[in-house]
């Protein structure tokens, strides 16, 4: 199985995530690959896709959101996990929930329900969309 690691980074961050996910990955003998997105010409030589981006103003930076639009009958018949990230506004040592999340989460970042330990080491898990009667 050959997986790429495609990444959609602004000031690095997502890139060191996808770098990171990659190296995991050849640990543990799955033959992986770290690219930027845009770089990418044929998304068909991999069997399966690790894809992340960084949020701007709640959405994936363009070069994401280009190749999955472009690549999307590839995509829908692979293994395809996606990721995001994103910062936080923390005003005076305090997360501002102002201007996005509703309700507030008392000055704490909110735990996602089931959300392992920060110790915790994540793995990739792999989605696989479906076509009608398969």
């Amino acid at each position: 199985m050959f997986v790429l690691v495609g990444y959609a980074s602004e000031h690095g961050a997502t890139r060191q995530i996808a770098e990171r996910v990659a190296s995991l990955l050849l640990y543990e003998g799955v033959r992986a690959e770290a690219r930027p997105m845009a770089e990418v010409g044929d998304a068909d030589r991999y069997d399966a896709f690790v894809l992340g981006s960084a949020v701007r103003r709640r959405r994936w930076l363009q070069e994401g959101s280009r190749f999955v639009r472009r690549n999307r009958a590839v995509l829908a018949g692979r293994p395809v996990w996606l990721f995001s990230v994103g910062t936080a506004r923390v005003r005076g040592g305090r997360l501002d929930t102002r201007g996005g999340a509703r309700g507030g989460t008392g000055g704490k970042a909110p735990k996602a329900p089931g959300a392992p330990p920060a110790r915790a080491e994540a793995s990739p898990c792999a989605t696989t969309a479906s076509s009608p009667g398969s």
